[in-house]
């Protein structure tokens, strides 16, 4: 009966270091993708002033919060947008 209870001892110590190793990978995998950051500080919007600004700013910060500071001309520009817009962007 002793050798039956330690064995079941060991299993469920066992499962317990597997459950916490699971817990710790998806809490790792989470703060990898930002689904546990602390909510984000409202920041300063963040002025674009000419089309390379623009393609910059924008792919380094899709979730940011923007204001165009003059009129602009995209007229022969090359722009590059490699990730999809989330944040805001004031035209006026």
């Amino acid at each position: 009966m002793t050798a039956r209870v330690q064995s079941t001892s060991k299993l469920g110590s066992r499962l317990r270091r597997l459950a916490v190793a699971a817990v710790a990978a998806f809490a790792a995998a989470m703060l990898a993708v930002g689904a546990l950051a602390a909510p984000a500080m409202a920041a300063e919007p963040i002025a674009i002033k000419s089309a390379q600004d623009f393609s910059a700013v924008i792919n380094n910060n899709p979730s940011g919060t923007f204001y165009l500071a003059n009129d602009i001309d995209f007229a022969g520009a090359a722009l590059e947008v490699t990730t999809p817009f989330t944040g805001t962007l004031d035209g006026t």
